[in-house]
Protein backbone atom coordinates (compact mmCIF):
# COMPACT_ATOMS: atom_id res chain seq x y z
CA UNK A 1 0.00 0.00 0.00
CA UNK A 2 2.80 2.30 0.78
CA UNK A 3 4.31 1.82 -2.72
CA UNK A 4 0.91 2.60 -4.30
CA UNK A 5 0.58 5.97 -2.58
CA UNK A 6 4.10 6.90 -3.53
CA UNK A 7 3.33 6.13 -7.20
CA UNK A 8 0.23 8.33 -7.09
CA UNK A 9 2.21 11.23 -5.60
CA UNK A 10 4.78 10.93 -8.38
CA UNK A 11 2.03 10.98 -11.01
CA UNK A 12 0.48 14.07 -9.42
CA UNK A 13 3.86 15.82 -9.32
CA UNK A 14 4.48 14.92 -12.96
CA UNK A 15 1.16 16.46 -14.00
CA UNK A 16 1.90 19.66 -12.07
CA UNK A 17 5.35 19.96 -13.66
CA UNK A 18 3.88 19.36 -17.12
CA UNK A 19 1.23 22.05 -16.56
CA UNK A 20 3.83 24.58 -15.35
CA UNK A 21 6.05 23.86 -18.38
CA UNK A 22 3.11 24.34 -20.79
CA UNK A 23 2.25 27.66 -19.13
CA UNK A 24 5.87 28.83 -19.45
CA UNK A 25 5.96 27.84 -23.14
CA UNK A 26 2.75 29.76 -23.80
CA UNK A 27 4.12 32.85 -22.01
CA UNK A 28 7.34 32.67 -24.06
CA UNK A 29 5.33 32.41 -27.28
CA UNK A 30 3.20 35.42 -26.29
CA UNK A 31 6.33 37.50 -25.58
CA UNK A 32 7.86 36.59 -28.96
CA UNK A 33 4.66 37.38 -30.86
CA UNK A 34 4.25 40.67 -28.98
CA UNK A 35 7.77 41.80 -29.92
CA UNK A 36 7.04 41.21 -33.62
CA UNK A 37 3.67 42.99 -33.45
CA UNK A 38 5.06 45.94 -31.47
CA UNK A 39 7.93 46.50 -33.93
CA UNK A 40 5.56 46.36 -36.89
CA UNK A 41 3.13 48.82 -35.31
CA UNK A 42 5.89 51.29 -34.39
CA UNK A 43 7.38 51.20 -37.91
CA UNK A 44 3.95 51.71 -39.50
CA UNK A 45 3.21 54.56 -37.12
CA UNK A 46 6.27 56.56 -38.17
CA UNK A 47 5.49 55.97 -41.87
CA UNK A 48 1.92 57.17 -41.38
CA UNK A 49 3.11 60.32 -39.61
CA UNK A 50 5.49 61.17 -42.47
CA UNK A 51 2.86 60.44 -45.11
CA UNK A 52 0.15 62.55 -43.49
CA UNK A 53 2.48 65.56 -43.58
CA UNK A 54 2.35 65.31 -47.40
CA UNK A 55 -1.41 65.18 -47.80
CA UNK A 56 -2.71 68.24 -49.58
CA UNK A 57 0.65 70.00 -49.91
CA UNK A 58 0.44 71.84 -53.23
CA UNK A 59 2.59 74.40 -55.00
CA UNK A 60 2.21 76.97 -57.73
CA UNK A 61 5.26 77.01 -60.01
CA UNK A 62 6.26 80.08 -62.01
CA UNK A 63 9.14 79.64 -64.45
CA UNK A 64 10.74 83.09 -64.49
CA UNK A 65 13.57 82.17 -66.89
CA UNK A 66 15.23 79.09 -68.36
CA UNK A 67 17.46 78.93 -65.30
CA UNK A 68 15.15 79.86 -62.41
CA UNK A 69 11.70 79.31 -60.94
CA UNK A 70 9.62 80.81 -58.17
CA UNK A 71 7.50 78.50 -56.01
CA UNK A 72 4.45 79.45 -53.93
CA UNK A 73 3.14 76.98 -51.41
CA UNK A 74 -0.62 76.81 -51.36
CA UNK A 75 -2.42 75.87 -48.16
CA UNK A 76 -2.30 72.21 -47.29
CA UNK A 77 -0.22 69.65 -45.47
CA UNK A 78 0.21 69.28 -41.75
CA UNK A 79 3.79 70.50 -41.59
CA UNK A 80 4.46 74.18 -40.96
CA UNK A 81 7.59 74.39 -43.10
CA UNK A 82 8.52 72.10 -45.98
CA UNK A 83 11.55 71.89 -48.19
CA UNK A 84 11.30 71.85 -51.97
CA UNK A 85 12.59 69.25 -54.44
CA UNK A 86 12.74 70.29 -58.09
CA UNK A 87 12.32 67.80 -60.96
CA UNK A 88 12.79 68.57 -64.64
CA UNK A 89 11.08 66.09 -66.98
CA UNK A 90 10.93 63.62 -64.08
CA UNK A 91 14.65 63.80 -63.23
CA UNK A 92 15.48 65.19 -59.81
CA UNK A 93 17.50 68.40 -59.74
CA UNK A 94 17.93 67.97 -55.99
CA UNK A 95 16.52 69.87 -53.06
CA UNK A 96 16.38 73.65 -53.31
CA UNK A 97 19.09 74.83 -50.95
CA UNK A 98 17.84 76.94 -48.06
CA UNK A 99 14.20 76.94 -49.19
CA UNK A 100 11.65 76.23 -46.49
CA UNK A 101 8.08 77.29 -47.17
CA UNK A 102 5.20 77.69 -44.79
CA UNK A 103 1.60 77.79 -46.02
CA UNK A 104 1.02 80.58 -48.59
CA UNK A 105 4.70 81.58 -48.68
CA UNK A 106 6.62 82.28 -51.88
CA UNK A 107 10.25 81.36 -52.42
CA UNK A 108 12.87 83.61 -53.90
CA UNK A 109 14.35 82.60 -57.23
CA UNK A 110 15.40 78.93 -57.25
CA UNK A 111 18.23 78.28 -59.69
CA UNK A 112 17.87 75.45 -62.19
CA UNK A 113 21.00 73.67 -63.30
CA UNK A 114 21.15 72.72 -66.08
CA UNK A 115 18.78 75.23 -67.63
CA UNK A 116 15.46 73.97 -68.96
CA UNK A 117 14.69 73.77 -72.66
CA UNK A 118 11.49 74.74 -74.42
CA UNK A 119 8.68 72.29 -73.63
CA UNK A 120 10.32 70.71 -70.57
CA UNK A 121 8.13 70.05 -67.55
CA UNK A 122 9.31 71.50 -64.23
CA UNK A 123 7.77 69.82 -61.18
CA UNK A 124 8.01 70.56 -57.47
CA UNK A 125 7.57 68.16 -54.55
CA UNK A 126 7.55 68.88 -50.82
CA UNK A 127 10.28 67.46 -48.60
CA UNK A 128 9.21 66.87 -45.00
CA UNK A 129 12.12 65.64 -42.90
CA UNK A 130 13.43 62.59 -44.78
CA UNK A 131 10.18 62.05 -46.70
CA UNK A 132 9.82 63.25 -50.28
CA UNK A 133 6.15 63.84 -51.04
CA UNK A 134 4.48 63.26 -54.41
CA UNK A 135 4.69 66.11 -56.94
CA UNK A 136 2.58 69.03 -55.72
CA UNK A 137 2.87 71.47 -58.61
CA UNK A 138 4.25 71.80 -62.12
CA UNK A 139 4.68 74.11 -65.10
CA UNK A 140 5.94 73.69 -68.65
CA UNK A 141 8.65 76.04 -69.88
CA UNK A 142 7.93 77.94 -73.05
CA UNK A 143 10.65 80.15 -74.51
Amino acid sequence: MKGGMNMMNKKAQSQIITTVLIILLVLAAVVIVWQVVQTTVEDSSSEITATTACIGTEFSVDITAADSITVTRKSGGTSDNVGVRVLVDGASQGDASGVSLGPLETSGAIALSPVVADGELVEVAAVVGETVCPVGGSATYTA
